[in-house]
């Protein structure tokens, strides 16, 4: 008697169970099942979380955040004259934060940011 070993990694395996459950499920649950997903895509939930968008919504910034970061590593990587211009800001922010009076504002908006946190007061 011959043993019949299968193995598929995780894409077949996805594909194969994907397939079989288009071709178990009717016309009518496809349906169903397409409104559902159409639904929950396009939903925006206001519950625990305070989600202000929905998933697809969630996904397209998603996407847009991660071409904005290639494109900007791309200039950066290419171009002098942005980095110049990067450095200078870094530098220039570097500066305030040496400064005393910038230090005594931030300090003193933290301590009462956090004493209003502490005592209940809200922020």
């Amino acid at each position: 008697m011959n043993n019949l070993k299968v193995e598929l990694n995780d894409e077949q395996l996805t594909t194969v169970l994907h397939t079989a459950l288009l071709q178990a499920v009717s016309d009518k649950g496809k349906e169903v099942l397409l409104e559902s997903v159409v639904k929950h895509l396009t939903t925006v939930r206001d519950g625990y979380g305070n989600r202000r968008t929905s998933p697809l919504q969630d996904a397209l910034n998603l996407a847009a955040d991660q071409f904005a970061t290639q494109h900007f590593r791309a200039l950066l990587a290419n171009d002098e004259r942005i980095v110049a211009v990067v450095k200078d800001l870094y530098e220039q922010a570097y500066q305030k934060l040496l400064d005393e009076k910038v230090k005594e504002q931030v300090s003193n908006a933290m301590t009462s940011t956090l004493i209003k946190a502490l005592t209940g007061g809200g922020y």
